[in-house]
């Protein structure tokens, strides 16, 4: 099983993705600027965590619901 196991995707919208999951039902964390990239992140039933990384300009630790409003 994916005990321990973590995949990380540089994608082109990090933030698409996350509200594409969880639109599908699926728990994702909320979107958040990491060294300059927004990063959201799952487990997939396996166990796997899988992070999906997008380029941003948006300032370092801005998360997704402080730019929606």
């Amino acid at each position: 099983m994916g005990a321990g196991g973590s995949l990380v995707f540089v994608c082109e919208d990090a933030v698409a993705i996350y509200r594409e999951v969880t639109a599908r039902g699926i728990t994702a964390s909320e979107p958040q600027v990491g060294n300059a990239m927004w990063v959201t992140s799952l487990t997939d039933p396996d166990g796997y965590h899988i992070d999906f990384d997008s380029m941003t300009d948006t300032p370092e630790e801005t998360k997704l619901s402080e730019v929606q409003g």
